[in-house]
């Protein structure tokens, strides 16, 4: 990775992190979640990210097949 891309990695965690929020999730959750991971070092943030993305394609999906 070239330290361009890492500095704006920095940058935009730095952002976000700023306005961060707490949730509460069951153990059994928080290890389910761990499988979903593509990398080591993907956030869960990023994980659940990516899991809503994916379920509102399926819901478009689903509509487009009624019609």
């Amino acid at each position: 990775m070239n330290w361009h891309r890492k500095v704006y990695k920095y940058v935009m965690y730095k952002l976000c992190m700023e306005k961060r929020t707490t949730i509460q999730i069951e153990y059994k959750t928080l290890q389910k979640l761990k499988r979903f991971r593509i990398t080591k070092r993907e956030t869960y943030d990023e994980i659940i990210t990516r899991l809503m993305k994916n379920a509102k394609n399926l819901q478009i999906q689903a509509v487009s097949n009624k019609g």
